[in-house]
């Protein structure tokens, strides 16, 4: 029997989630284990590794598909998220450390970066909810990266590749867009409207404050991923409507 393209699609899902997975059982065990002694950054690398050896596995249609990369944005995310957990006191003394999870943070802003955009070229009317869900969290991974606070960090740089705001108001006018198109075949406005008028009320909510730069600022003071849980971030939710139009989608 010949396999159909859609399995084929769905296998390189599952081998993509199942990297995605391990690197989101370690960020729940160490944000459970504050004081675990082995900091899940060093997972970075060999899941790094596995993820590239999946994606070597994969065929030239699979990478084509835009479920694939949705999926290869949302396994390398939760790889690199795990260097937004603050590390043990011990290791903040130690360079080597220090330079290599810069360059985890800015891997995972260059994920972010990929992602928002994959989003902002696709063809919404065929838009799947995985698809959504990555584009609201990246934005949000990418509001806490322009909000860290750690010695070494640039904002100004981060904000540079990534500004939340100026991914909203892409994404709106894509939504807009979107409708226009779809009110010619129809006559009638479609739910891309009513995700433009969400995100456009949303947007100044995600404005990223004015930098306040203390130079005499440590690594000791850099503010974990679970610390921001407790921030009062906004909500990146769109319409019941909207997420069921998704998921139809999918």
């Amino acid at each position: 029997m010949r396999e159909a393209e859609g399995d084929r699609v769905l296998v390189a899902l599952a081998r993509l989630s199942k990297v995605a997975l391990e690197a989101g059982d370690m960020y729940r065990e160490a944000s459970d284990n504050p004081d675990t002694t082995v900091h899940p950054a060093f997972s970075i690398a060999p899941l790094k590794c596995s993820l590239n050896q999946t994606k070597d596995m994969l065929t030239p249609e699979q990478l084509q598909h835009s479920s694939v990369n949705t999926y290869l944005y949302a396994a390398e995310a939760a790889i690199y998220e795990l260097a937004l957990l603050r590390p043990p006191s011990l290791l903040t003394r130690y360079c080597d450390y220090n330079i290599k999870r810069i360059e985890y943070l800015t891997g995972l802003l260059q994920t972010c970066k990929a992602c928002t955009e994959h989003f902002l070229a696709f063809d919404l009317s065929c838009l799947t909810a995985p698809m959504m869900i990555m584009f609201g969290y990246s934005v949000k991974l990418s509001y806490c990266l322009l909000t860290l606070q750690m010695k070494g960090w640039d904002t100004a740089m981060a904000r540079m590749t990534l500004d939340p705001a100026v991914c909203f108001a892409r994404a709106i006018e894509h939504c807009e867009e979107t409708d226009n198109t779809l009110r010619l075949e129809t006559g009638e406005d479609s739910i891309f409207k009513q995700a433009a008028e969400t995100m456009r009320a949303a947007a100044p909510l995600w404005k990223v404050p004015l930098e306040r730069h203390d130079p005499s600022l440590g690594l000791e003071s850099f503010t974990t991923a679970a610390d921001f849980g407790l921030l009062d971030l906004p909500s990146l939710e769109l319409s019941e409507d909207f997420w069921l139009n998704s998921v139809c989608n999918f």
